[in-house]
This record gives C-alpha cells, sequence and structure tokens, in this order.
C-alpha cells in the first residue's frame, strides 16, 4: 500500500476506538451483580408465597416452597447477569487488542516508509505488537458457556486473565511508546494505569471470601476504563506530535 493508504489505515483504526474502547459505569456493573439477583429472588418470593396463601396452603408450607423458589431464582439470575457482563467484559478486551495491534503496526508501518524511524526500531515495534498478540483471544461463547456450566467456577479464571492480560498489554504498549520516543525524540508516552497486583491472590481470596465479589467486578471494570482513557490521551499526542 501507498502511504496515503496506510494515513487513510490509520484514521479508521483511531475512529474505531469509539467501539472497541467502551467505558463501563463500574458502580452500575457492581450494582447489578448484586442487585439484581437479590431483587429477582425477592420479588419470586413475595410471588410465589402470594400464589400458596390464596392457594390455601399453610403459612410453614408456603415459606418452606418460596425460600425453595427464590435460592433457585437467585442462583439463576446471578449466573444470567454474570454472563453478561462477562461477555462483555471478554469482548472489549478481544476488540482493544486487535485494534492496540493493527494501531501500532499502521503507524511504525508509516513512519518507516517516510524515513522517520529506522528498520531495527520498526522491528522492535513489530516484536512488541506480536507479543501483544501472544495474550491470545478468549472466545466470548466457549467462556460464557463454560461459566455456566461450571456455576460460575470458570468465570474465576477468566478473571484472572483480563486482570493479568490488561496489565501485560499495558506494559508492552509503553514499551512501545519509548521506543518511538527515543527514536524519534520527542515527548511522546503512555502512562502506566493499572497497578501490579498479585492475581492468583486476587482470586483466591474471592473464592474463599465470596462478599470480596462485588471488589473483583469492580477493579475488572476500573482498570480497562483508566486504560482506554490513557490510550485517548496517547493517541491524541501521537498524531499531535508525529502527524500534525
Amino acid at each position: 500500500m501507498s502511504t496515503d493508504e496506510w494515513l487513510r489505515e490509520l484514521e479508521r483504526a483511531l475512529k474505531r476506538a469509539e467501539d472497541t474502547d467502551m467505558i463501563l459505569n463500574p458502580a452500575l456493573g457492581v450494582g447489578v451483580v448484586v442487585l439484581g439477583p437479590l431483587a429477582s429472588a425477592s420479588v419470586s418470593v413475595i410471588a410465589t408465597v402470594g400464589v400458596a396463601t390464596v392457594s390455601g396452603a399453610s403459612v410453614v408450607s408456603a415459606g418452606g416452597t418460596a425460600l425453595t423458589v427464590g435460592t433457585v431464582v437467585l442462583f439463576a439470575a446471578f449466573l444470567a447477569v454474570n454472563a453478561a457482563l462477562f461477555y462483555i467484559l471478554i469482548r472489549r478486551r478481544n476488540r482493544h487488542f486487535e485494534r492496540s495491534s493493527e494501531l501500532f503496526r499502521i503507524v511504525s508501518e508509516i513512519l518507516y516508509r517516510t524515513g522517520c524511524i529506522s528498520k531495527s526500531c520498526r522491528l522492535a515495534i513489530f516484536k512488541k505488537v506480536k507479543d501483544i498478540e501472544e495474550l491470545g483471544h478468549l472466545d466470548e461463547v466457549l467462556w460464557i458457556f463454560l461459566g455456566t456450566i461450571t456455576f460460575g467456577v470458570a468465570y474465576m479464571y477468566v478473571a484472572y486473565r483480563l486482570m493479568r492480560d490488561f496489565y501485560l498489554h499495558e506494559a508492552r504498549e509503553s514499551a512501545i511508546a519509548s521506543l518511538l520516543a527515543d527514536e524519534l525524540d520527542v515527548c511522546i508516552s503512555f502512562s502506566r494505569k493499572i497497578p501490579y497486583r498479585n492475581f492468583g491472590i486476587h482470586i483466591l481470596m474471592v473464592v474463599f471470601f465470596p462478599i470480596l465479589y462485588p471488589y473483583l467486578v469492580y477493579i475488572l471494570i476500573r482498570d480497562p476504563n483508566n486504560h482506554f482513557l490513557e490510550h485517548r490521551r496517547f493517541e491524541r499526542t501521537l498524531v499531535e506530535k508525529l502527524f500534525s
């Protein structure tokens, strides 16, 4: 492709951020995961007691039936809400990683073709892009299926991958930004927004102390949000410094 065609590809990659880098509300996500199942269970308990009472069942019998129905509905709603949540989280991970790889390939190609960076720098960037791609693709449908049939256990592995992969992904993008800054002698950087966490310990804490699950959901939403916001700042700076 010609340089003009690469520039058009760059413009398309930048515009795709509106679709791929989805900013979610962490508080809303936690609220839906916690309150959604509780609300569903409460409604089902009230409805069951009402129907049983009208049918002439005793209070004890109605209460026992309502408790059973409420428990089933609570668990079913919890699985349904988490299936929707993890589908969104996995999908935005995959789409952002794909766009990021495409973006840095295009940028390095344009800069190399216009003589702004050396061949060795271009190859170094390609290597970092390859490292990003090696984080792999998580199949949304497969992991939602596994999460459902394992009653949510598989989601703990997905949570581990989301935390770990975004941390590694951001480190590799920051390294690419440093390569460009050194090669071009311009002030451009990609600030690290995702802190290091002992990912395995976080998962074990949730397994042994389920009350911490809302916190896990919160960081699974918030950390990528912060990364996406930094990505937008970096992309604006990149365009202003190199292509204005």
